[in-house]
């Protein structure tokens, strides 16, 4: 339903060209929130209602997505690059790691990536594309 959303919202605003990259990174996010923001040593929360929410908001200079959820815990942003099967044979330690490609994803599509913890409890993880220099 986010991607649909977000293609929605951004044909509104003009922003066809954005579509690929920011749905995919709602996807990542999306997933993320409803895979971590749920402790495995709290199986109490399954029972209690979550709350996950997207939004997206443009600027002149700026399209900004903001997933947002329960969990108040820090996502883990990759820093650096990520190493590749081509190192492989050099250093077996180099090859893809089975979790954590996804914020690796949205690093490289977006221009900048942070998190926030909330006012009212939980964090929101934004992603900001700059749309300076991008076609009308």
């Amino acid at each position: 339903m986010a991607r649909e959303v977000t293609a929605l919202t951004l044909g509104r605003w003009g922003l066809i060209h954005f579509v690929p990259d920011v749905q995919l990174c709602v996807s990542e996010l999306v997933g993320n929130a409803v895979l971590h923001a749920i402790p495995d040593d709290c199986p109490g929360w399954l029972s209690r209602r979550r709350t996950l929410t997207v939004t997206w908001r443009k600027w002149p200079a700026w399209l900004v997505l903001d997933v947002a959820d329960a969990d108040p815990n820090a996502p883990t942003l990759p820093m650096g690059e990520m190493f590749g099967p081509d190192l492989a044979d050099e250093l077996p330690e180099a090859t893809l790691p089975t979790h954590g490609r996804g914020l690796h994803i949205v690093r490289t599509l977006a221009d900048f990536v942070w998190w926030s913890p909330r006012d009212e409890g939980g964090k929101s993880v934004f992603c900001r594309f700059d749309l300076t220099g991008c076609p009308a």
